[in-house]
């Protein structure tokens, strides 16, 4: 059995960051990841033409909001690439109705009426998530948990004002707002720094930039920097054994290690896979049994030339009977790698993954090509890659980007479960953080933050054991 400060379980961004802390702080840590690789929900892969690199999970950064994730682009000297935006959206209410070009930015041509109502539920939970305490999920009380699709109906909301929300809160958490709790929402949108701040590709936005690289790099870079042999691939922890020193970390295929303290980096809804002895407190199991991970797939369509441009298009593609509901272009220039990345969440990822392997790609291929209309459809068609992620079906992750409270009062009444540590066993991963839950940099914030609960006990422990 091996003796270590500390085990993180999980090599995702958050784990390895905290991994990282930990060892810079002269503990011993090792990292057991159950996959075979690292990165979690970041994944990134060469395409078969040129040197080009996709993000299948974790795609977007921001320069000026997310600090941490751009530190890490600078520390490993990363290329980001802004997201281009230029050019027409394409837009269709339904497969009944026509589609039109709109002007980017801005919200599609409809009756005023409902850009109103759109912008109206915008401002609405803009100024609702104001009142959110971010650090106290009890102080939350006084705002009812409805559902945030009961939400929207209640604000009268119909049309396409409604449809498009739902098609955004499909893309941002890849499940239905019927399943979300309103609070939690309101929490996540003030995590975010407000709906602009989601919803934009501009240069506050979340979706402004990518990476030439990949960002499972930035994985890659942190699990290198480590000290040898510190990260166990392949390695699921099935159990958890707490002792009156720490605790006896148990794997799937009988490998044990002994550590003064255990950092878990899995989304809520995976604990089930592993046997914590003692149980999980009451509050901490009952909320990873109310939440829930969104079906989120992601088609990509690679061709040789950018032929969308040529036709005055930004790539784009807003289609709110789905089965993609948007779509970015997330070419590389420079690679000369052309690609538009489509994005199925909610119940449409549902329905396109159970198509057979020959439909997923060519319903896609149809969808795009009829709202294109006749003079460009048919160069849809010509790609030189296809790639799919149903990210449902990945072991160990089971759905991105992180868990949902479902509504009736989850997340006010045990929230704050979430992130408190149980005896020696402590809990990070980008949900439990305080700004940028659900994204990278709330994964990489989490890390740091665990790294200093768990350095700071472990260091008062040894000063009072020098005493």
């Amino acid at each position: 059995m091996k003796d270590i400060d500390v085990v993180v379980v999980g090599a995702g961004l958050s784990g390895l960051q905290a991994a990282t802390d930990v060892q810079n702080a002269g503990l011993s840590c090792v990292v057991l990841e159950a996959k075979d690789r690292v990165g979690g929900k970041t994944l990134s892969t060469t395409v078969e033409h040129g040197p080009g690199v996709l993000d299948l999970g974790a795609a977007w950064i921001n320069d000026r909001t997310q600090h941490k994730m751009y530190a890490l682009f600078k520390k490993f000297g990363l290329d980001p690439i802004i997201q281009r935006m230029e050019g027409d959206e394409v837009f269709r209410m339904s497969a009944k109705d026509p589609s039109f070009r709109t002007q980017w930015p801005g919200l599609p041509a409809v009756e005023e009426v409902q850009r109103a109502m759109f912008d109206k539920i915008a401002n609405n939970m803009d100024a609702d998530c104001k009142s959110i305490d971010l650090h106290d999920s009890t102080a939350n009380s006084h705002v009812k948990d409805i559902s945030l699709g009961e939400y929207f109906r209640q604000k009268g909301t119909d049309g396409f004002a409604l449809g498009f929300w739902t098609a955004w809160i499909h893309d941002l958490t890849g499940t239905d707002p019927n399943d979300i709790g309103l609070v939690y929402w309101l929490d996540y949108v003030k995590s975010a720094g407000g709906i602009e701040s989601l919803l934009s590709d501009g240069p506050n936005g979340a979706q402004y930039m990518t990476n030439r690289h990949g960002n499972q790099t930035i994985s890659k870079r942190l699990a290198e920097n480590l000290k040898p042999s510190s990260v166990y691939l392949n390695c699921p922890v099935n159990g958890i054994v707490q002792t009156s020193t720490g605790a006896i970390i148990e794997t799937l295929f009988g490998e044990a290690f002994r550590a003064r303290k255990v950092l878990v980096s899995v989304p809520t809804p995976l604990y089930r896979h592993i046997k914590f002895s003692p149980p999980l407190p009451a509050d901490k199991q009952e909320y990873a049994d109310s939440v829930h991970l969104g079906p989120y797939c992601k088609c990509i369509l690679i061709y040789s030339s950018p032929w969308w441009r040529e036709a005055g298009l930004n790539g784009s593609f807003i289609d709110l009977s789905g089965p993609v509901v948007f779509s970015r272009d997330v070419s590389s220039d420079a690679d000369e790698m052309y690609a538009i990345s489509c994005l199925i969440g909610g119940g449409y990822a549902h329905e396109w993954s159970r198509l057979p392997v020959s439909r997923r790609v060519s319903a896609v291929k149809d969808q795009l090509a009829t709202m294109i209309g006749p003079e460009h459809g048919e160069r849809v068609y010509d790609t030189i890659q296809t790639i799919e992620k149903a990210w449902a079906k990945e072991p160990f992750i089971e759905g991105v980007p992180c868990p949902m409270p479902a509504p009736g009062g989850i997340w006010p009444r045990l929230g704050n479960a979430l992130r408190r540590p149980f005896g020696n066993v402590h809990f990070i991963g980008t949900e439990t953080a305080i700004e940028w839950k659900g994204y990278m940099e709330g994964a990489v914030r989490a890390g740091e933050r665990g790294a200093i609960e768990v350095v700071a006990d472990l260091q008062a422990a040894d000063g009072r054991r020098l005493l």
